[in-house]
């Protein structure tokens, strides 16, 4: 095991040290209130490990406590024109935004994005537009969505689809 990885183990083990130190500390879990009056009272506790400098800018380690809140990734696909149904004469135009539980998902979208464009026609291709009209059949496209683009991507997962404009007409 080289001397880096040996240092990262013994900096990531301190942290988880000194995270579970803090979670059974007098205190913790205690109402909001008393919890400010205890952060006001107390200083706030320098970290137990430094990186040294051949670890800086390598490893990155974010500790994420209960009521942190993580931001959702999202991938905006915009002004998709697209028929529906292969045998009718709909036309939609949909904007939407996908969902992703890392940055992963908004890279690979961006790189492959003429592909997820491609297959939420193809989704669109293979609905009715009387089922579009209702909120039933809108609940099921987004599941078809999901399931879709997720299968097409490599590695990301869809975890929701929000539309952010969905207009269809009939075509005579």
């Amino acid at each position: 095991m080289s001397k880096d990885r040996k240092i990262f183990r013994l900096a990531c083990a301190s942290a988880l040290a000194a995270l579970l130190a803090t979670a059974t500390a007098p205190g913790f879990g205690s109402s909001r209130a008393e919890s400010k009056a205890e952060a006001a009272a107390t200083p706030e506790p320098k970290p137990h490990f430094e990186l040294g400098p051949s670890l800086k800018g390598r490893y990155d380690l974010t500790v994420f406590l209960g009521n942190d809140r993580v931001d959702a990734f999202q991938f905006a696909v915009n002004d998709l024109r697209a028929n529906i149904g292969r045998r009718s004469n709909w036309m939609s135009q949909i904007s939407l935004v996908l969902e992703f539980g890392a940055g992963t998902g908004v890279a690979e979208c961006e790189i492959d994005e003429i592909r997820v464009r491609e297959t939420i026609r193809l989704i669109l291709l293979d609905q009715q537009g009387q089922q579009l009209l209702t909120t039933a059949g809108k609940l099921k496209l987004k599941q078809e969505l999901i399931s879709m683009i997720n299968a097409s991507l490599k590695s990301a997962r869809v975890r929701q689809v929000y539309f952010t404009e969905f207009a269809i007409m009939a075509v005579r």
